[in-house]
C-alpha cells in the first residue's frame, strides 16, 4: 500500500468520525431545543396560575366594595364598586384563557356576570331604586365570586 491510499483512507477515516460527531452533536442540539420549548410551556403555564392567584383576591375585594355600596345606597359608589369589579373580573378572565385547565364553569360566570355590569351601570343612571337595578347583576357576581374562591383553593396543577 502506498502512502497515497494510506493518507486516503486515513482521511476517510478520519471524515467519517466528524460526520458522525456531527449527528451525534445535531441530536443533543435538537433534544436541548426540545427541552428548552417544553421548560417554557411550563414557565408560561406557572405564570398564569400565578396570575390568576393573584386576580382572585382583588376580584372578592372588589365584590366587597360593591355590596358595601349596596348597603350605602349611593348609586355613584355602587358604580364606582361595579366598574372595579369588572375591570378585575376582565383581568381574571384574560389569565384564565391563558390556562388549558378546567375552569370552564369560572370562565363563563364572569362573561354573564360582565355582561349584566354593563347593562346594570347603565340602570343605575336611570333610575333611583339601586337594589331593583342591581339584583340580578349582583346575584351573579356572587355566583362568579364563589366559583372564583373555591378555584383559589384548588388551582390550577403547575
Amino acid at each position: 500500500m502506498s502512502a497515497d491510499s494510506v493518507g486516503t483512507w486515513l482521511g476517510v477515516a478520519v471524515s467519517s468520525v466528524g460526520f458522525a460527531v456531527t449527528i451525534y452533536q445535531l441530536r443533543k442540539t435538537r433534544s436541548a431545543a426540545e427541552a428548552a420549548t417544553r421548560a417554557l410551556g411550563r414557565s408560561r403555564h406557572r405564570y398564569a396560575v400565578n396570575a390568576l392567584m393573584a386576580s382572585i383576591p382583588e376580584l372578592l375585594r372588589a365584590e366587597d366594595q360593591l355590596s358595601t355600596g349596596l348597603r350605602s345606597q349611593k348609586s355613584r359608589d355602587v358604580s364606582v364598586a361595579l366598574v372595579a369589579w369588572r375591570h378585575s373580573a376582565a383581568r381574571t378572565r384574560g389569565h384564565l384563557g391563558n390556562l388549558e385547565s378546567s375552569a370552564e364553569e369560572l370562565l363563563a360566570d364572569l362573561g354573564v356576570a360582565i355582561s349584566l355590569c354593563a347593562a346594570s351601570e347603565q340602570a343605575l343612571n336611570e333610575t333611583t331604586d339601586i337594589a331593583a337595578a342591581m339584583k340580578e347583576t349582583h346575584e351573579r357576581i356572587g355566583i362568579a365570586s364563589s366559583t372564583a374562591a373555591s378555584l383559589a383553593r384548588q388551582p390550577p396543577r403547575l
